[in-house]
């Protein structure tokens, strides 16, 4: 009975543990470049970077209406900006500023504006804090760091499937 009851137990602790990775969602592949679209419909070619915390874009002519100087006073408030991508093409955007992050690179610390974005790649879309940076000088206008991949994506460095776009 004792050997009954134990092996009972083993089949439903494995039948949970069963349920439990069928629920989780599946991880899909992204490259090191994909095509990304932007509040519905303009495109970007995105560089995915892991070593990238947050998600970056390039933001041109930004204007706070009655701006602080210190940027931390300036969320809650409405933000204009222009978002460019590699072809050019231009969208002004008013936003509500959500938050100001931190980044460290080569060129040493700075802090921007994070607002809320519309990012869809192939059929997942989702609304995440994107931060504001003038990339005008970059090959790609729009970075994607950890913030969106996290729970989503696993990267595969040898697919260039944004390439192809």
């Amino acid at each position: 009975m004792q050997k009954t009851a134990r092996h009972l137990l083993f089949i439903l602790s494995l039948a949970l543990a069963q349920s439990t990775i069928a629920a989780e969602a599946p991880k899909r592949y992204i490259g090191k470049t994909a095509m990304f679209y932007v509040n519905g419909d303009m495109p970007f070619l995105t560089r995915v970077d892991t070593g990238a915390r947050t998600t970056s874009i390039n933001a041109q002519n930004v204007d706070i209406a009655d701006a602080a100087e210190d940027k931390n006073d300036n969320i809650g408030k409405q933000v204009s900006f222009t978002i460019i991508n590699g072809k050019g093409e231009e969208r002004r955007i008013t936003s509500t500023i959500q938050g100001v992050t931190k980044v460290r690179n080569s060129q040493g610390t700075e802090y921007r504006y994070e607002v809320p974005m519309k990012l869809r790649w192939e059929d997942i879309e989702t609304t995440l804090n994107v931060n504001l940076r003038d990339r005008k000088t970059m090959s790609y206008k729009l970075l994607l760091g950890r913030d969106w991949m996290h729970g989503r994506v696993v990267v595969d460095v040898d697919n260039n499937e944004g390439l192809q776009n």
